[in-house]
């Protein structure tokens, strides 16, 4: 991944990844077994209702699940689909001066926190060496979710490091947020 055109003059990479592919396109599984699930009851819905609809001749009957089934599909590919699609857009990195993750399906967006501003970070492990990491920064900055990171623990070690200094420089300048006591 070329970084240039999305860090500063003198901002150089200290970490970079992309996120496990099948790990990231199937962590929302549970809304898309959800969505299996509505897309199988407003099948058999359909199937009845056409049969109900030719048995008493209204037509309207059979029609009516039409939209719920459509419901059901959105809801039990879309998540998958959408998410493939978005892998490809996805990068992150941990440079001297910022965590930032590139993501997007048609066009990438920048989300970026200065390493002076983290506060802390939780990590969810996902498998023997796959984690996502969900990085918090002050309350003004949005919160970095990094996806199925492989191998995360080269950067959770550099963030811990950042996490106790600046936590150590927030103590002395009296700026330390409540939650982080």
């Amino acid at each position: 991944m070329n970084w240039t055109p999305f860090l500063n003059a003198d901002e150089r990479v200290e970490w970079e990844a992309r996120p496990a592919p099948r790990c990231f396109t199937f962590r929302h599984w549970k809304h898309a077994l959800f969505g299996l699930f509505f897309l199988v009851i407003c099948v058999i819905w359909l199937i009845l209702g056409t049969q109900v609809a030719a048995e008493f001749d209204k037509a309207w009957l059979g029609l009516l699940p039409i939209p719920f089934v459509a419901i059901g599909c959105y809801l039990a590919f879309s998540p998958l689909l959408l998410a493939r699609l978005e892998w490809e857009q996805v990068y992150y990195a941990l440079t001297e001066q910022r965590l930032i993750t590139l993501r997007g399906i048609r066009k990438q967006q920048v989300v970026a926190v200065r390493r002076a501003d983290i506060l802390y970070f939780q990590m969810k492990k996902q498998g023997q060496e796959l984690a996502t990491l969900k990085v918090h920064a002050r309350p003004e900055d949005p919160v970095i979710f990094l996806h199925c990171v492989e191998h995360p623990l080269t950067l959770v070690e550099r963030l811990e490091k950042v996490v106790e200094q600046n936590i150590e420089q927030a103590k002395q300048n009296g700026t330390l947020p409540k939650h982080c006591h």
